[in-house]
């Protein structure tokens, strides 16, 4: 409908929550999917979900949907709502609690502001994400979602606000065109009756899927070694009761195991994440000191080890199928599963009922258990703290390229056994354990500094520094060579760099 606040009575684009009947009802506005359930207080909550995150992204424009979600809440007064904007792997989520008269203010602010981003603004919100990422850092999910899927996809959470400088008013305003439209949106609010005001009025477009990542591994189940702290495992399993009810499981043997048994961790757990219609994925965390790491990554090994073969306590099992029954019981049920109801729609997943859940759930045996603790196991990818996984039955994740590339070499000074190779195909860096080659047609980005540095992203998170200082006989036209094999559109420039940290050579 193209009228402000225009609204049609719930029809077609619902049927994913037609197991929600009774808890939530939809009606259309603007365009725009808007879901209600009563909530309890005089203050209502509401928010917007746009069906578009990081992993729908290019490293080259990494960052984008970010600066898109601070620019649409740029203006807007801390102390007229509650209210905040996030930006995950497939969602982007603006929410806020306050009056019905505030949010449906709140409503009408983001959808102008995207109609209309102040694009004058990106460059002092670039500045903002760049701190917020360096405070933030890299996190142990972040690596594990690189090690899997590289540069592209869900593997772009580890390059948070990589692409942001390369990031141009037109790449904004056509990425809101593209993505914050009404058809990828669904709005939720605690409401019997949707306010009088609402105008969610956003561009014409299309809902877009939840992206299917390419999974690197060729090999599982498999793990790499990474920072201290703990012990993550991850799977990709399909998204069934059995998969939810074992993780369920799971984390209670954890818990008990690590926590109350053997004080090796604190926090022990493993979650349950949908990811689209078809797939879940269940992460593993074990935290713990340094003097026990080895002691808690051997206490998971045996904990899965004992599952896989039947060791299924009954009373975590019957746990697990109880938890539904709580969910049943939860006063104002409906406004509780609102947000969450939101994503799955835009996301086109189908939501289930508390009803259908109960019995699902009551349907999973020890022998599924049994199945999803073999199924986990075998597609496992682990993140250790450190040693080795091979004794378990894990293979390394590859820490070198396969593929190599013929091209001039350029001797690294003072290690004549290290070699930069530029060929037609890509650059190669030889090293004496092995090599890492970046291929220009997989070429995800390439960074460059005036000096004349380069950095160049391969789709499989290999990645190349080019120092020309540090290479004997490089001329100049050989970077050139790499700007002009990579296409324009993946260039990054970096600020120049204070000439004492330019590399020399020894």
């Amino acid at each position: 409908m193209s009228e402000a606040g225009g609204r049609e009575e719930r029809s077609g684009g619902f049927d994913a929550i037609r197991d929600l009947d009774g808890l939530v009802a939809g009606a259309v506005v603007d365009g725009v999917r808007v879901l209600t359930a009563p909530g309890e207080g005089d203050q209502v909550a509401a928010g917007i979900v746009f069906r578009v995150g990081w992993a729908d992204e290019q490293l080259a424009r990494s960052g984008i949907t970010h600066l898109v979600e601070h620019l649409a809440l740029f203006g807007r007064n801390p102390g007229d709502i509650h209210h905040n904007g996030t930006t995950d792997e497939f969602s982007t989520h603006f929410h806020a609690t306050g009056s019905p008269e505030k949010v449906v203010q709140f409503f009408n602010d983001v959808c102008a502001a995207l109609r209309s981003l102040p694009l004058d603004r990106a460059e002092v919100e670039k500045g903002v994400l760049e701190t917020e990422a360096a405070r933030r850092g890299s996190g142990l999910a972040e690596r594990m979602r690189l090690e899997r899927y590289g540069a592209r996809g869900p593997g772009l959470g580890g390059y948070e606000g990589f692409g942001l400088p390369a990031i141009t008013a037109d790449d904004v305003s056509g990425w809101v065109a593209e993505r914050f439209t009404a058809e990828n949106a669904v709005a939720w609010i605690t409401v019997d009756e949707l306010p009088d005001g609402l105008d969610l009025r956003l561009p014409q477009g299309r809902a877009w899927p939840v992206p299917e990542p390419a999974d690197l591994l060729t090999e599982t189940p498999a793990f790499f070694r990474g920072a201290p702290g703990g012990l993550l495992l991850e799977a990709i399993v399909p998204a069934t009761a059995a998969s939810l009810v074992f993780s369920q499981v799971l984390s209670r043997a954890l818990f008990r195991v690590l926590r109350q048994e053997n004080g090796l961790s604190y926090e022990a757990r493993c979650d349950w994440e949908r990811l689209d219609a078809s797939h879940a994925r269940l992460t593993l965390f074990a935290d713990a000191l340094p003097e026990k790491q080895a002691a808690v990554v051997g206490e998971v090994v045996d904990l899965l080890a004992a599952l896989r073969v039947g060791r299924v306590d009954g009373s975590d099992l019957q746990a697990a199928q109880a938890s539904v029954e709580e969910l049943r019981g939860a006063s104002s049920l409906g406004a509780r599963l609102l947000p969450s109801t939101a994503f799955k729609l835009a996301a086109g997943i189908d939501s289930r009922g508390p009803e259908r859940l109960a019995e699902e759930f009551a349907s999973v045996t020890a022998s599924d258990v049994i199945d999803q603790a073999q199924q986990f196991s075998q597609a496992a990818l682990a993140q250790i703290p450190e040693g080795s996984l091979d004794w378990a039955g894990f293979t390394a994740r590859p820490a070198w390229s396969q593929a190599e590339v013929d091209g001039r070499a350029y001797s690294r000074r003072g290690q004549d056994e290290a070699a930069l190779v530029i060929g037609d195909r890509g650059v190669m860096m030889r090293e004496p354990e092995g090599f890492v080659t970046v291929l220009f047609d997989e070429a995800e980005a390439l960074e460059a500094w005036p000096d004349g540095a380069r950095r160049i992203v391969g789709a499989d998170g290999f990645q190349i520094l080019i120092e020309p200082t540090l290479y004997d006989g490089m001329p100049g036209d050989a970077v050139a060579a790499i700007d002009a094999a990579v296409p324009a559109g993946l260039h990054i420039p970096r600020p120049a760099r204070d000439p004492d940290s330019i590399p020399r050579p020894a």
